[in-house]
């Protein structure tokens, strides 16, 4: 019998045509991991936009298994991603955002880390990630990273990438995190670095080609840096 897993999308007003976006990647990804039942779920996190009855009856035709779990107001990729997680049933877990920024040979790489017996994958990205970065973004990024090893004292310092994966020990804590805006993840790797018991791989992974990053508003780094001192404090 195949090992399962269970691949999660997480996306808010997606552009016009991200189903057949996900169709083309995610066909590629199955082609990649032959020897996996790879099953896909979407997160709609409130989109008010191209997430309505016709962009999901077109998914649904191109990938017939598909699942989308969503809800009505936008709350924070933190808060959709533990919502699609609380809907899986597969024992191992992994996400990235609906357009696939990352090579599908990463997935790749995270999935094999998974099913070799680590409990947490983290995705660590190239310096040529942040190259490509827009300015204000790419500042964000790297005191991240520093905040992370030299504040937190967290091993996997890149927190912030957009993919990664965990078994059901991962889960738990997972689904212990609250932070409902980006800096879930730092909260995760926090939580699971602490936890005796936890095997965690770190593995590189490539940013894919035409990627375009956006940048963030002021208030969504307010927000953020606030997150940060719960985490720093463990108040979450």
């Amino acid at each position: 019998m195949k090992p399962v897993i269970d691949l999660i999308l997480p996306c808010y007003n997606p552009p016009p045509g991200w189903p057949e976006t996900v169709f083309l990647y995610f066909g590629r990804l199955q082609a990649l991991l032959p020897s996996v039942e790879l099953r896909l779920l979407i997160a709609n996190d409130g989109s008010e936009r191209h997430v309505g009855a016709e962009e999901q009856e077109r998914l649904r035709r191109l990938i017939p298994t598909a699942q989308i779990a969503g809800y009505e107001k936008n709350r924070g990729k933190g808060y959709a991603l533990r919502y699609a997680v609380r809907q899986c049933t597969a024992p191992y877990i992994i996400y990235t955002d609906y357009d696939f920024p990352f090579e599908l040979e990463s997935i790749w790489s995270v999935a094999n880390a998974l099913l070799n017996a680590a409990d947490v994958v983290v995705g660590k990205r190239s310096k040529s990630y942040y190259q490509q970065l827009p300015l204000k973004r790419k500042i964000m990024s790297k005191v991240s990273r520093y905040l992370n090893k030299y504040i937190l004292r967290i091993p996997a310092c890149d927190t912030q990438g957009g993919l990664k994966g965990f078994n059901r020990k991962g889960r738990e804590i997972f689904l212990d995190t609250k932070i409902e805006q980006f800096l879930f993840d730092t909260e995760f790797i926090f939580k699971a670095c602490r936890c005796k018991n936890i095997k965690l791989d770190i593995v590189p992974i490539q940013t894919r080609e035409g990627v375009i990053f956006s940048n963030m508003g002021a208030g969504t780094l307010w927000k953020e840096l606030k997150n940060f001192l719960r985490i720093l404090f463990r108040c979450v």
